[in-house]
This record gives C-alpha cells, sequence and structure tokens, in this order.
C-alpha cells in the first residue's frame, strides 16, 4: 500500500518424516502495477531436518569344535541416508572373553555412504570343545553422525555345540557261596554337562545267565 515498502506472503509447507534432500520451490511476480520489476523470482528452500535411524541387529552362530569362524552382524538404516553415515563399531565381553572365545574387534570411522542404507561387520568367533553354557559379547556404535540411534547395541551369541562323552566301566566281584550281593557299575562324563545327562542301563547275557546268576536289569 502506499507508504509501506515491503509486503509478506505466506507458504504452508507440509511437515513429513521422509529422509530426503533440501527441497526448493519458486514464488514468481506477476502483472505488477506501479512498479518496475527488479528480481522477479524468489526461491524457498524447505530444509530436511529428518535423518535416518540407525540399529544393530542381533547376531548368533555355533562357535565349531576348532579353528575360527565369523559371526556377521548387520548395521542398518531405517531409510537410505542422503548423506553419509558415520559410526564407531567395538565389542565389549559379555560371558564371551575376547582372545579365548572370540576376537576383540575395534573398527573407527565407518560409513555407510549416502543412498545405502545397511553393511555387514564380521567377528571373529574362535571353535573349543569345551562344554560350556552359550556366552554372548556386545557390539556397540558410538559417536553415530547423520543419523538418530534407534538401537546402538547388539548382543552375539555363541552357541554351545559341544556335549560330554559319556562311558560305563567295567566292574567284577566274587559270587560267594550263597545269599546275593551287587555288584556296582559307575557312568561317567569326560566333563561335567551344562544340563542334566539321562541315559537308559539294561543287561544282557555273556557266560553269565539273567535269573540264575544275576537279577537283569532294565531301567528307562
Amino acid at each position: 500500500t502506499a507508504g509501506s515498502t515491503s509486503r509478506t506472503i505466506n507458504v504452508t509447507l507440509n511437515g513429513d518424516t521422509t529422509v530426503e534432500a533440501d527441497e526448493t520451490f519458486f514464488l514468481t511476480l506477476g502483472s505488477v502495477t506501479g512498479a518496475t520489476i527488479d528480481d522477479g523470482s524468489a526461491t524457498g528452500t524447505i530444509l530436511n531436518d529428518d535423518l535416518p535411524a540407525l540399529s544393530i541387529a542381533d547376531a548368533s552362530t555355533t562357535e565349531g569344535d576348532s579353528g575360527s569362524k565369523t559371526l556377521a552382524f548387520t548395521v542398518s538404516l531405517s531409510q537410505p541416508a542422503i548423506a553419509p553415515v558415520s559410526f564407531d563399531l567395538a565389542t565389549s565381553n559379555g560371558t564371551a572373553t575376547a582372545g579365548s572365545d572370540y576376537v576383540a574387534l575395534s573398527l573407527p570411522a565407518q560409513v555407510i555412504p549416502a543412498g545405502q542404507s545397511s553393511a555387514s561387520f564380521n567377528v571373529t568367533i574362535n571353535g573349543d570343545t569345551t562344554v560350556e553354557a552359550n556366552e554372548t559379547f556386545t557390539l556397540a556404535a558410538s559417536n553415530v553422525t547423520g543419523a538418530t540411534v534407534a538401537d546402538g547395541s547388539a548382543t552375539g551369541t555363541i552357541t554351545n555345540d559341544d556335549a560330554p562323552r559319556v562311558s560305563i566301566a567295567d566292574a567284577s566281584t566274587t559270587e560267594g557261596n550263597s545269599g546275593s550281593k551287587t555288584l556296582s557299575f559307575t557312568v561317567s562324563l569326560d566333563q561335567p554337562g551344562t544340563s542334566t545327562v539321562s541315559f537308559g542301563v539294561t543287561s544282557s547275557n555273556g557266560t553269565a545267565t539273567a535269573g540264575s546268576d544275576y537279577a537283569a536289569v532294565n531301567l528307562s
């Protein structure tokens, strides 16, 4: 209006949670009367304020009896990044011990490039024949840039695939002239089990005859 030097034009912007590049649109002057046009076009920029969410999935594997194998962890983004996402990764002990059960991992400045949504990382697992409970360790992300953190820590589970070996020892005794006595047999494990070990026991004749020389055994 006369006496004024400016007028504000409002454009409504619609919010969303989509991770996307900054977006632009144009506002153009037209049908101008009473003034000449110096700059008749303006750019409106909608700055992206959304970031993908980073998470690490839990993983598990059997340990094996010897040598080593790898356990793969996947670091994922909720949607592809529009700019590189960087983070540090490191393992820490739980019931599993670095050096004996697995090889410690420390990876600074890892990157998921723009346009991608995941990356895989391997932790080396050491095999053994020890009968033990399942063991765990943690893989965690830190110093995350370019993403929010939904779940920055994963549990790696080393599943025990070993079982104790069972054996029954020979036994002997004199029979005696009358009455009865017992002959004790010992069933043994080569190492303690992590859970109950069950078994059945049955007898069968050799040169001794059940009923006359000994009482038959059938334990299930």
